[in-house]
């Protein structure tokens, strides 16, 4: 067993057992802890999670609306910053920042939000199911849509993106830009800060240079495959070709 000490704050739990749609019934899901980070940056502080096993199975949330699941032993594996505390090899640090990327490519430093842990048994039926509960989440059906910008209600200054159906055909004359989310995000998750953001002098460049033509493509990244994905999205795309041109 191993030990995950994080600076959070227990959150109570009063329905621990989890049951998930399309998973066997014989599958239990128990959800053992529930920390938030947010809640606890200015009161400093930690939780020490005891009992924990390596094919736990982790949800990490993240400040930009990211969620990353994965098994305890791989993001031991993932994340090596999470380094044993006070030489005691079965005891994990779970940092407030997480680096996610390679050094050929770029890191990036990713703040956490929240962290789940699940006992799950057993495991192997439940990944399918698992997928399924987060996908509920998405912002709306699978398929291509046009960008558009809608008034903040909360903030009259600032704009939130709007994703429409497109209704016109593509214009071959100018360049298409588009938009294609992360794993178990949405696109309004991964790019919606671009449209938030004041002052925003960079979508005004973007809809200067693109105009009409920025596009998004929601998908479900973990019940389909990504060759699924791509078929689907050039079945889109050639849906909104003009012959024409």
């Amino acid at each position: 067993m191993k030990k995950l000490h994080i600076q959070g704050v227990e959150e109570t739990n009063t329905n621990p057992v989890i049951r998930l749609e399309g998973v066997d019934s014989a599958v239990r899901v128990k959800a053992k802890y529930e920390i938030s980070i947010a809640s606890a940056r200015d009161a400093g502080a930690e939780e020490t999670l005891t009992d924990i096993r390596d094919d736990d199975v982790m949800l990490l949330e993240f400040e930009d609306g990211i969620f990353i699941w994965t098994r305890v032993d791989q993001f031991e594996q993932d994340f090596p910053e999470s380094k044993s505390r006070g030489g005691d090899a079965n005891t994990l640090e779970i940092p407030r920042q997480l680096q996610l990327g390679d050094h050929n490519r770029g890191v990036s430093e990713w703040l956490l939000k929240s962290l789940k842990i699940f006992d799950i048994d057993p495991v192997s039926k439940t990944a399918t199911g698992i997928g399924k509960m987060v996908e509920k989440g998405l912002d709306r059906p699978p398929g291509l849509y046009r960008c558009t910008t809608n008034p903040n209600p909360e903030e009259e200054a600032k704009h939130v993106l709007k994703l429409e159906k497109p209704e016109e055909k593509l214009d071959g004359s100018i360049p298409m830009l588009l938009f294609i989310h992360g794993t178990a995000s949405s696109s309004s998750g991964s790019f919606g800060d671009l449209w938030s953001a004041s002052p925003n002098q960079h979508l005004t460049r973007l809809q200067h240079y693109f105009g009409k033509q920025i596009y998004a493509f929601e998908h479900r990244t973990l019940t389909e495959s990504p060759i699924k994905n791509a078929i689907d999205l050039v079945k889109d795309l050639y849906a909104l070709a003009d012959e024409s041109d």
